[in-house]
């Protein structure tokens, strides 16, 4: 540590006050694990610890953070994964008779649909229109672009890249 040399403005002798004994080599290390399982929930679980000669410290904290996501039932993400999983499971009819109720709840709620332009690009590339599919995704992504939507415009890109790897015809 740092000794300081002080004397008294009044007079008197100089003295020395000793600073404090500082560890040569401190480690800290911090680790993070965040699940995320929305645009609109995240939880962080974090962990930080510091250790030195004579010194151990430990910290942490668990932080759930929610914001609205243009649905506050959560009703549009929720049709969003479950046309995904029936499109994955090749259950195209059922995830075409999700996408009528979508649709229909999008319009009753005056939510656009241009939302859900990924899940209807995936059933429109499993049944064959590649080609229309990944047009109607690059246009979203575009607008994304333009609204400066970096979130909207991320799940835009996963949607295309589905579509561009999924087996069967192009």
């Amino acid at each position: 540590g740092l000794n300081s040399t002080s004397r008294f403005t009044g007079g008197g002798a100089a003295f020395v006050a000793p600073g404090q004994d500082l560890a040569s080599n401190t480690y800290h290390l911090g680790a993070a694990l965040v699940f995320r399982k929305s645009r609109a929930f995240t939880f962080t679980l974090q962990l930080d610890g510091e250790v030195a000669s004579g010194y151990r410290a430990v910290a942490g904290q668990a932080v759930d953070e929610y914001g609205k996501d243009h649905d506050p039932s959560g009703q549009a993400e929720a049709s969003e994964i479950l046309i995904r999983a029936l499109v994955a499971s090749d259950r195209i009819d059922d995830a075409v008779a999700a996408q009528a109720k979508q649709t229909e709840w999008a319009r009753a709620s005056d939510t656009p649909l241009v939302y859900f332009v990924g899940s209807h690009a995936l059933i429109k590339a499993a049944r064959g229109d590649a080609p229309g599919a990944v047009a109607d995704v690059r246009a979203a992504i575009a607008e994304a672009e333009r609204e400066g939507n970096i979130d909207w415009m991320m799940d835009q890109r996963e949607e295309l890249a589905q579509i561009l790897v999924r087996p069967g015809p192009a």
